[in-house]
């Protein structure tokens, strides 16, 4: 709600502006329009004072004189906040507190004018001088309310709200900004309480049920946000945010075609809005319309082109469809915007790695560990590089900081056990391979693994059993054991394994029941 809603005009002793003839009133616009003009012309030139007062040097003394004069001041304040030009209206309120500063609509003025500029500093000094001459004005004292809530002090804006409503507790407008305070102070089930009873008044209704949309989703009731942002539309169709923040519900609650739909609505409304595209293009990603995910970020890099979680979106589509070198070039215009942005390093190293490319690829794990290091994934992704590149030793440190971070992550148990045998460290290799087993029996990767060192270690039994369970998991793995495995020891030990595997194959046994009777 703006300050100037329902903005009344100063009343005055003189003629009535509004019942003024059609000629009187072209006559005092055409004069406002002058005094403005000269106005500008003054501060162009340099003769306003900082404090918003004038230096003079005016040629006509009584004309400087005229347009000092307090009521005509009231009447140019006026007329330029009705006509939206807040920052004259400013520099005329400014005056008229200076030539008559016991006028308390003037300091009222003044303090809603700084409140409009975003500087409620100013505005409280003002309020409380208006308030030394208006100590009963309700409307005085809500605005008040919301300046000091406006920077922060919001127990003593409650402390105001509860006074105008002490004096007229059927103050629905205070109720609603007490309600506003409660929300920022995160003391959400209050605001709710006042924010339902609002919702009942008519004046009121489509404002609260907008606050409502906001409290229920902060507090992770996404079902009444979602009911209480309709609501909100039901009477107020047009509102771009409310379309919008609908969408981002129905995202939240996995709805993603829904959620295009708001997005699409907030998008017909006001095209210009970058947030609305950015999130029309994460729905249609976690739908994997990529190529409409693409073109949804695009247009928002059109509306802001520096936005880093775009670029970083639109890289990762670009990867999922397999476009490495395009992605590379967003992840690199994200980490343009941000170079701190440790997701398009790791995004940027990952395509790298599809490339082959993992000299490059790990510099960029090396970058991104540099800023965040309690992320198992960047950890993981070098420890890959490292391995891909020959650098065992390496990849093996790097395979122990995620299991570090990720103690039952059964992959990366066995990507260490893969390691460890690499530079010869066996038994090391068996343990990680066995704990892999453990965390998940059903993944025929360890088995197979395991197999293998029992087998170099002439445990010929037990390297059958998990050979076939390693086969009964994937099949695949018997071509690969008919390539390697005659070449892991001399042929009559491997004589000996195949005979027991190809026994036990025949016999077509499912994996939970291969039992194997010692020779």
């Amino acid at each position: 709600m703006s300050l100037f809603d329902n903005y009344e005009a100063f009343g005055f002793e003189g003629e009535d502006f509004e019942g003024d003839s059609k000629a009187q009133r072209e006559r005092r616009k055409k004069y406002f329009e002058e005094e403005l003009r000269r106005h500008r012309e003054e501060k162009r030139r340099g003769l306003s004072a900082p404090d918003g007062g004038y230096r003079g040097g005016g040629d006509d003394d009584h004309e400087e004189r005229r347009f000092l004069n307090p009521e005509i001041l009231e009447e140019l304040v006026d007329y330029c906040i009705l006509s939206a030009k807040f920052e004259e209206a400013l520099d005329f309120a400014v005056l008229l507190t200076e030539r008559a500063p016991f006028n308390g609509d003037g300091w009222h003025r003044r303090g809603m004018l700084e409140a409009n500029q975003g500087d409620f500093e100013k505005a409280i000094v003002s309020y409380e001088r208006a308030l030394t001459l208006n100590p009963t004005d309700i409307e005085l004292m809500i605005n008040h309310g919301i300046a000091l809530d406006g920077v922060g002090r919001t127990v003593e804006a409650l402390e105001v709200f509860d006074n105008a409503l002490s004096s007229n507790p059927q103050n629905d407008e205070a109720l609603f900004n007490k309600g506003i305070c409660f929300e920022k102070a995160e003391r959400y089930k209050e605001a709710i309480s006042i924010f339902l009873y609002l919702s009942e008044v008519k004046e009121f209704a489509k404002d609260a049920f907008y606050e409502l949309g906001f409290c229920y989703d902060t507090i992770g009731d996404l079902e009444k946000s979602l009911a209480a942002y309709e609501a909100h539309l039901d009477i107020e169709p047009y509102n771009f945010s409310a379309w919008y923040n609908r969408g981002i519900i129905q995202t939240q609650m996995g709805m993603f075609h829904k959620a295009i739909e708001s997005y699409e609505l907030a998008l017909a409304i006001k095209e210009d809005f970058p947030a609305a595209w950015y999130n029309r293009g994460n729905a249609y990603a976690n739908l994997g319309k990529l190529s409409e995910a693409v073109e949804s970020f695009k247009e928002c890099l059109k509306l802001d082109p520096e936005d880093v979680n775009a670029w970083h979106n639109l890289a990762n589509a670009y990867d999922e469809l397999h476009r490495w070198r395009e992605a590379i070039r967003c992840f690199t215009q994200a980490l343009k915007f941000n170079v701190r942005h440790a997701e398009s390093y790791y995004g940027r190293g990952c395509c790298y790695d599809s490339l082959d490319q993992h000299a490059k690829a790990l510099d960029d794990y090396n970058s991104a560990l540099a800023i965040t290091t309690k992320v198992s994934e960047l950890w993981y992704s070098k420890a890959d590089a490292l391995f891909n590149l020959g650098r065992y030793d390496e990849a093996v440190i790097s395979y122990r900081m995620v299991l570090e971070l990720a103690p039952d992550d059964y992959e990366a148990w066995f990507d260490y056990g893969e390691a460890l045998f690499e530079v010869k460290r066996v038994e090391e290799a068996r343990n990680a391979f066995e704990t892999s087993i453990s965390l998940q029996p059903a993944w025929s990767e360890p088995h197979y693994s395991l197999a293998r060192i029992l087998f170099r270690e002439d445990n010929i039994f037990d390297a059958a059993v998990e050979l076939l369970i390693s086969f009964r998991l994937e099949t695949s793995f018997i071509k690969q054991y008919e390539i390697e495995f005659p070449l892991l020891r001399a042929e009559d030990a491997f004589e000996s394994l195949d005979a027991l595997v190809r026994a036990q194959l025949s016999e077509d046994s499912p994996p939970a029941a291969i039992i194997f009777k010692e020779p």
